[in-house]
């Protein structure tokens, strides 16, 4: 299931980083086929520290392909079994 929708992987990210917060987890974890394959993805972060100076990070990854190998099995084809 991807998010094709800018808009609707926004809001799901930021629903991951929300709930990371909450549980004091200082990553996340994006599910498999949430992002687009072979597209440049850039995350913006930004953050406070205690002394109110704010700070900007930038990440940036190309996501890989989704495509799982399909394996077939020939029924007509003699099978080898080893001890």
């Amino acid at each position: 299931m991807s998010l094709l929708n800018t808009e609707a992987l926004k809001q799901f990210l930021n629903t991951l980083m929300s709930e990371a917060i909450q549980l004091n987890q200082f990553y996340i974890k994006i599910p498999i086929l949430t992002l687009e394959p072979f597209l440049n993805y850039v995350f913006k972060f930004t953050f406070e520290n205690f002394h109110g100076i704010r700070g900007t990070a930038y990440y940036s990854f190309v996501a890989s392909s989704n495509e799982a190998p399909v394996v077939k099995i020939d029924k007509t084809y003699p099978h080898v079994y080893y001890p």
